[in-house]
């Protein structure tokens, strides 16, 4: 089985592949976080930014809720046009308790399961800076990097580019 996450969802793979990683033949990691044990995604990002969202929880989700806006894609570099409008479509509150949840990853299996990370690298993509570490992080571990000039939504804004990645990945 190959295991895809964006962004968030790097948490949720490497849960599953710590959970089965006899069944786990791939790890591909889109624009992703990459936890070690005892980490949540708080943990990897900078602290202004927990505080931030701790706040916007307090203040306008009920004290657990992020509500999903307009601020999110133009974070993720969402231009205006259809990709925009199709995440917009979709988009909805996260919950803060997931970014605030750790991960066990006592064994790690992950670091013996091949990977793949795809680093959205878009000139003006403004959590960027959020996910460098993450490729780099790949990089020395030596998984495959590959670089897409698009924000965050890579898979909306050039999904023929990340389709080549996948296939080359899964085939790999």
């Amino acid at each position: 089985m190959v295991l895809v996450g964006h962004s968030y969802a790097g948490m949720v793979i490497s849960g599953a592949a710590e959970s089965h990683p006899d069944k786990a033949k791939r790890l591909i990691f889109l624009d992703a976080s990459i936890p070690d044990h005892g980490q949540c995604v708080l943990n990897l990002l900078p602290p202004e930014t927990g505080d931030y969202f701790r706040n916007v929880a307090r203040e306008h989700g009920g004290g657990w809720r992020l509500p999903g806006g307009e601020g999110q894609l133009d974070l993720w570099g969402l231009k205006p046009g259809r990709a925009r409008d199709f995440v917009r479509e979709r988009l909805c509150d996260f919950s803060l308790r997931c970014f605030e949840e750790p991960l066990r990853l006592e064994e790690n299996h992950k670091a013996h399961i091949p990977a793949t990370f795809v680093s959205c690298v878009a000139e003006g993509y403004p959590a960027r800076p959020f996910f460098e570490p993450f490729a780099k992080k790949a990089r020395a571990s030596g998984w495959q990097v590959h670089e897409v000039n698009t924000g965050h939504d890579c898979h909306v804004e050039n999904p023929g580019e990340i389709a080549k990645i996948l296939l080359s990945a899964v085939a790999g």
